[in-house]
């Protein structure tokens, strides 16, 4: 039969991991049961009040018990955070189908605003523009 302080402790601690809701939650746990001041710290603590021939086996229950809720904690946190990161990702997911953000032209380059103006000044002394591309031939010499 197992002793009955360490059975209480791991009877909370398993209900308690059982509805743990997030991870911040069953670390809460972790730290009240296995932290340096938690329970069942403080009952591995308390062995030497326990008379001698209970130490033992009131000290092996502890270390199992203690060995059983890391394994639940590991598990079920591996478990939550892959569900926060599920949760994560559906909420990050970009819907496709909706049209892209236009993008706003920005100024007009200094250059170009200095070009329009020396247009419009010949403009207005009465010459016309005439846009084109010129082609430079290589010259070859022989």
């Amino acid at each position: 039969m197992g002793d009955p302080r360490v059975q209480a402790i791991l009877d909370r601690a398993l209900a308690e991991i059982a509805g743990a809701r997030s991870t911040t939650d069953l670390e809460q746990i972790r730290v009240r049961v296995l932290g340096r001041s938690g329970e069942l710290t403080g009952l591995l603590r308390s062995l030497g009040a326990i008379p001698a021939a209970e130490r033992p086996r009131v000290g092996q229950q502890a270390n199992q018990a203690k060995g059983e809720i890391e394994a639940l904690i590991a598990e079920k946190l591996a478990a939550l955070k892959g569900a926060e990161r599920e949760r994560a990702l559906e909420a990050e997911r970009l819907d496709l189908t909706l049209p892209g953000r236009r993008i706003p032209p920005g100024p007009v380059h200094p250059v170009t605003r200095v070009q329009d103006e020396i247009i419009e000044i010949f403009e207005g002394l009465g010459f016309s523009v005439a846009a084109g591309s010129v082609t430079k031939s290589k010259s070859s010499k022989t």
